[in-house]
């Protein structure tokens, strides 16, 4: 099989091979709404791996709540902070409820 810069959804490069580009469903800024218009297919560079990274060829995806809010863009877009140095802080739960039922639990 050829080496190519980008390929098909469902055909699948040489073992060892990265390709350029790849396919992807991106959410940006604006695009915030429901999923069906906020998740976008797109053609997008390979990030590059680093030294201690691997790369994982995903054969099927779905969507959860996590991708759902990212959509809309609530409580904050993940985009906000892409980039950021900030390091990540837990926050607490916004459901006054779960935390009485794990005292203790931020």
């Amino acid at each position: 099989m050829a080496e190519k810069e980008l390929y098909a959804i469902g055909e699948i490069p040489p073992l060892g091979f990265v390709p350029k580009k790849m396919h992807a469903y991106v959410i940006r800024p604006e695009h915030h709404g429901l999923p069906l218009q906020s998740m976008k297919p797109e053609v997008v560079d390979v990030p590059e791996i680093g030294p201690d990274e691997i790369l994982v060829q995903v054969v099927t995806a779905g969507v959860n709540y996590n991708g759902v809010w990212a959509a809309l863009g609530k409580p904050a877009s993940p985009t906000r902070f892409r980039g950021s140095s900030r390091p990540s802080r837990r926050r607490p739960s916004p459901c006054p409820r779960r935390r009485e039922r794990w005292p203790g639990r931020r």
